[in-house]
């Protein structure tokens, strides 16, 4: 689930912040690393210590990567930070609406429609992946179209419908104009806090109502108080907010792994505080960030698309040929997978989803 192209600010701001487009690679990584772990078999990829999780057994520990789950959490809060930060200053102009829904069609769909194609032809020879994606032309609809709810052709597709939910909202406030607009969106999270926690009860709105909405509306105000308040921190704040996520997300991978643990009220505020204080880092002067990290941040949408089944078909191959790990070690084997499965993703992004937006958007620059 790609955020929304950042290249853009209001005048005042500068056009470029390089952290974002780092922090969608790091986030993308992080879900192949998750999906790695809880797909890649046992041992568990880069196990936890026991005294960490007592209540496993030694032969089952936790791997430290299942918390990446949350960087599908990380994307949403990036999400409602960057469109804020790109279109804050365009609220209240209609002549922008249609542009801005063509922009996200674009952004969206045609690298989607190449991904789930592919899918497709794969899975007509994975016979022996068994789920409901196929089962009818409806479930193909749905997924073709990214509506509704799975199961999905492209598991990780499952994430987008609610993402165009919020760009369709989000697109209102070319109307409504900033006020109104903030009256529909507390509106909006005040019925999904009351679903939520249970003071009413909503049924049939699974994407509509899910809490990890709220972690997109938090990166909106997050990129208003950056705009409005500009604060001053220096790396130092960046470094604290990282060194307070590590435990945080230890914890969480225990959570993960005895069956207890929260997206929302783990990683939304600690995904905020990188965002925040990344930015503001980035804003006392330039920054050169490692061209790696570029690198998968330009393709964090083609490696989030494309992982799924790379994984599946890893395990498969390293099934097949059991010397790999046995030689190299299960840790080392998962490492290679994990370089492979990035540069594959990474080349469909320079052969597959550059040239489409290129095409398509023959105007506007490549996004971060």
């Amino acid at each position: 689930m790609p955020p929304p192209d950042a290249t853009d600010a209001p005048a005042s701001l500068p056009r470029q912040l390089d952290i974002l487009q780092v922090y969608r690679g790091v986030a993308a990584t992080l879900v192949v690393l998750f999906h790695l772990t809880w797909w890649g078999g046992e041992p568990r990829f880069l196990a936890l210590p026991h005294w960490l999780t007592p209540s496993l057994s030694v032969e089952n520990p936790a791997g430290f990567f299942l918390f990446g789950h949350s960087g599908v959490d990380f994307f949403f809060v990036l999400s409602g930070f960057v469109i804020t930060w790109r279109y804050a200053s365009e609220v209240g102009d209609i002549r922008r609406l249609l542009p801005f829904l063509r922009a996200r069609f674009v952004r969206i769909y045609p690298t989607y429609w190449v991904v789930f194609g592919l899918t497709a032809v794969y899975r007509l020879f994975r016979q022996w992946i068994d789920d409901k994606a196929l089962a009818d032309a409806g479930t193909l609809l749905r997924g073709f179209a990214l509506y509704g709810v799975g199961p999905w052709l492209v598991p990780p597709a499952g994430t987008l419908p609610s993402e165009l939910v919020l760009y369709i909202f989000f697109a209102a406030a070319f109307v409504l104009g900033p006020r109104l607009f903030a009256v529909a969106a507390a509106a909006w999270c005040s019925l999904i806090v009351a679903q939520w926690t249970g003071w009413i009860v909503v049924r049939g709105y699974t994407t509509l109502l899910s809490p990890m909405l709220l972690e997109f509306f938090l990166g909106c105000l997050g990129a208003v108080f950056i705009q409005r308040v500009r604060p001053r921190w220096s790396g130092r704040w960046l470094a604290l907010a990282a060194a307070l996520y590590v435990p945080i997300a230890v914890a969480d991978s225990v959570g993960v792994a005895i069956g207890i643990h929260q997206n929302v009220l783990t990683f939304a505020l600690p995904y905020l505080a990188l965002i925040l204080t990344g930015v503001a880092y980035e804003l006392q002067r330039p920054r050169a960030y490692p061209r790696l990290l570029m690198l998968l941040g330009d393709a964090s949408f083609s490696i989030y698309l494309t992982h799924y089944y790379l994984i599946l078909e890893s395990d498969w191959q390293f099934l097949r040929h059991p010397g790999i790990a046995a030689t190299i070690g299960h840790d080392a084997a998962r490492v290679l997978a994990l370089v492979v499965i990035l540069a594959i993703g990474i080349a469909f992004w320079a052969l597959v989803e550059r040239p489409l937006l290129h095409a398509l958007r023959p105007s506007a620059p490549s996004p971060p």
